[in-house]
């Protein structure tokens, strides 16, 4: 049995003794799980021999596990081990973490099932895809029967420190970016170099102050031995080397180091890096500008001295040009002297390339990049359209942080069929914005076009230098920017390689329409030139300019023939067995473009050759060759849309831009100071997001006169 208040519980084992309570239950001191027993106690009371036997069980009250939250071990850029200890007590237990960026948390890890113990159980949970650069809180929480128990709340993340193992990627360091600083602390001749991305220098390059508040500065040149980061390879002795030394300061002082040359608005990782010699027991503060990011940090809470290494990371949005590193105070240690042993200061914008498009159809195409966030939330989206303004974007894609390079693809749809498009991938986070190169698709893809306005599938606007009607000597005239001339103009041939030209002036009658551009397309395409199979057609131009970009396009009609060939452009085939019908039915026009940088003032355009069944004999009726703008980035659009007083006397702005961007708004209440001595009052923020509005409400404007604003990007 057990009693409502789960008291002791004995049991007679002979029945006939009679028995006496002889004493109340008497509370005794706390057993070994921490919790008090009570003993319910029996005395025989008649001769006869009776034998009793006492079972003691926890009270109620104090039945439910015990649990400690402990540091979270092997920190990675998107994964954690989160770790902890309990004590089940009676009951069988489960126990899981919760976790998540506040202490509302959100998340929680699987769950673990412990049996019955009086003795503390480790328990461990791996989590995954985590935010680089975000603080996480979580906590340890376990549950039986008889009640719930939930663990102190730990962080890790940002500002939370960690071991690491090495200089590659996923050994607990980040060394790769843009580093302004990467500085061995101490030994003030030694440049250990290049360790991934990061030029590890002395500490006495510019820009850098290491000093305490008052004290001479504490110097070790040899402090650790410590070498068994893995592989031995030259950028772990390098940074074994960074590591080797020290600064430190004489407690209660402070170890200070202020760095400069920051660009207010812009992010930054700091990575402070640290590795005991000894027993020290040593505890002290962290700060950043006067923010305590660790307070009481001991190292050994990491792992044994000697041989566990410790870093760091501090994600920032630079407020000033500066930053004053902190190291001191702090309690509970026998040793309060801070030391320091390295530290980078990296520089976060995205990283961008943009990639070939794929899926390219009359109508739609998918756009591709690479994009790596540089451990920053960052909005990524294309710039497209059939010139290098673009004019069109994609949808905006949120990348998590993270520092390895992740793949960015949008469908595009509502393209003008036989339009060559250019395109671009934009990224932007608070670090800034990066532009990847200029790409262009549709490039030797066939399509077909319906006339000669933009969007029906030529591209007829720009600067020609040539468009030719092939095959008699008429000059339709202009259409749209181009001049269509006979072929007969100086810079152009018309040839086969070794037979005959063949010439149909009357191979089709089109219909584009009836306006004057319509009328002169049915001219350019109502002939064509041809060539015997297996021989090739062959265009000879001149007067290209070496490096200048250019597009060509190829127009073809099919009269009744299923014909088939390549289409070659000094001799790279552009477009292999080029089979008309395989566009539409007879009578359908057609059009091959292909963008090219000249490298040299001459160009070869050959069409033959081809396999499968079908005649081999090539035909071509017009084609233009466009001298291509160079790129040439447009303003971003931005329009004030509403200013109003909330309640509580904040004051709210809201904009419109591209969607995606990162804005920062700064304040004064001054307008005769320059902007560097403006204050950096936050971001705007994108609401909904995707809708390229924006919004910024300014709570600190509560009771003042006036105040003066100023959005800028980033």
């Amino acid at each position: 049995m057990k009693t409502s208040n789960s008291a002791g519980v004995c049991v007679l084992v002979k029945s006939q003794a009679l028995l006496q309570q002889s004493e109340k239950n008497i509370d005794f001191s706390p057993g070994p799980s921490g919790v008090v027993l009570n003993q319910l106690r029996f005395r025989p009371f008649l001769a006869a021999l009776g034998l009793v036997l006492c079972v003691f069980v926890a009270s109620s009250a104090f039945a439910a596990p015990q649990v400690t939250t402990l540091v979270a071990t092997g920190v990675a850029v998107t994964n954690a081990t989160l770790n902890g200890e309990v004590i089940p007590g009676s009951l069988e237990t489960r126990a899981w973490f919760e976790y998540g960026t506040t202490t509302n948390y959100g998340n929680r890890t699987a769950t673990n099932t412990l049996a019955p113990s009086l003795i503390a159980n480790a328990v461990s949970n791996l989590i995954a895809v985590v935010l680089p650069g975000t603080t996480y809180h979580f906590r340890l929480v376990a549950t039986n029967s008889d009640g719930i128990t939930l663990g102190a709340d730990r962080i890790l993340g940002n500002g939370a420190p960690h071991t690491f193992s090495g200089a590659d990627p996923g050994l607990g360091l980040d060394l790769q970016g843009s580093f302004l600083y990467a500085l061995n602390i101490g030994n003030t001749n030694l440049a250990p170099g290049l360790v991934v991305d990061a030029n590890f220098t002395a500490e006495t390059v510019p820009g850098v102050s290491i000093t305490t508040l008052s004290n001479p500065l504490g110097t070790i040149n040899n402090w650790n031995v410590y070498s068994t980061l893995s592989p031995p390879s030259i950028d772990n002795q390098r940074l074994f080397q960074a590591m080797q030394s020290i600064h430190w300061a004489q407690a209660p002082d402070r170890l200070q180091v202020q760095l400069s040359g920051l660009q207010i608005g812009n992010s930054y990782q700091l990575q402070l890096i640290f590795i005991e010699e000894g027993n020290y027991n040593r505890v002290f503060d962290v700060k950043a500008d006067g923010i305590t990011l660790i307070p009481n940090f001991r190292l050994q809470d990491y792992g044994p001295p000697a041989i566990t290494p410790v870093v760091i990371p501090y994600l920032f949005t630079a407020g000033n040009t500066n930053i004053l590193i902190e190291l001191g105070g702090g309690y509970g240690g026998s040793d309060t002297n801070p030391i320091l042993s390295a530290l980078t200061l990296e520089v976060l914008r995205p990283a961008v390339t943009t990639l070939t498009a794929t899926g390219v159809t009359a109508t739609n195409a998918t756009l591709n990049a690479q994009v790596n966030p540089d451990n920053l939330t960052t909005k990524v989206w294309f710039q497209y359209g059939v010139t290098t303004n673009y004019g069109s974007y994609s949808a905006t894609n949120t990348l998590i942080p993270a520092s390895t390079t992740l793949a960015v693809s949008n469908l595009i749809a509502g393209l003008s069929p036989g339009s060559m498009y250019h395109f671009r991938v934009v990224a932007t986070n608070s670090g800034g914005i990066a532009v990847g190169a200029d790409k262009i698709f549709g490039d030797g893809v066939p399509h077909t076009f319906s006339g000669p306005e933009p969007g029906l599938g030529l591209d007829l606007q720009g600067n020609f230098i040539y468009a030719v009607n092939v095959g008699t000597n008429g000059a339709p005239g202009f259409i749209g920017d181009a001049n269509f001339t006979a072929e007969t103009v100086s810079g152009v041939t018309v040839t086969t390689r070794s037979n005959v030209l063949g010439t149909i002036n009357n191979w089709v009658t089109n219909n584009f329409g009836t306006t004057p551009d319509d009328i002169h397309l049915n001219q350019a395409m109502d002939s064509i030139h041809w060539a015997q199979g297996p021989d090739y057609l062959q265009v000879y131009l001149t007067g290209l300019q070496i490096g200048t970009s250019y597009q060509l396009q190829l127009m073809f009609i099919e009269q009744g023939y299923n014909r088939v060939f390549d289409v070659d452009f000094n001799g790279a085939t552009i477009t292999s067995n080029f089979r008309l019908t395989d566009y539409g039915p007879y009578m359908t026009p057609i059009v091959i473009p292909h963008v090219f940088t000249a490298t040299n003032s001459t160009a070869l355009i050959e069409l033959g050759g081809g396999v499968g069944a079908g005649y081999h004999d090539p035909i071509l009726s017009a084609f233009t060759l466009e001298a291509l703008a160079p790129v040439v980035a447009t303003p971003v659009p931005f329009q004030l849309v509403g200013t109003s007083s909330i309640s509580g006397g904040a004051f709210q702005l809201s904009f419109t831009n591209l969607s995606g961007l990162g804005f920062t708004v700064l304040g004064t209440t001054n307008l005769a100071l320059p902007l560097s001595s403006w204050t950096v009052l936050g971001s705007p923020v994108e609401t909904p997001p995707g809708s390229g509005n924006y919004q910024f409400t300014d709570s600190q404007a509560t009771n003042l006169v006036s105040r003066f604003y100023q959005v800028r990007s980033p």
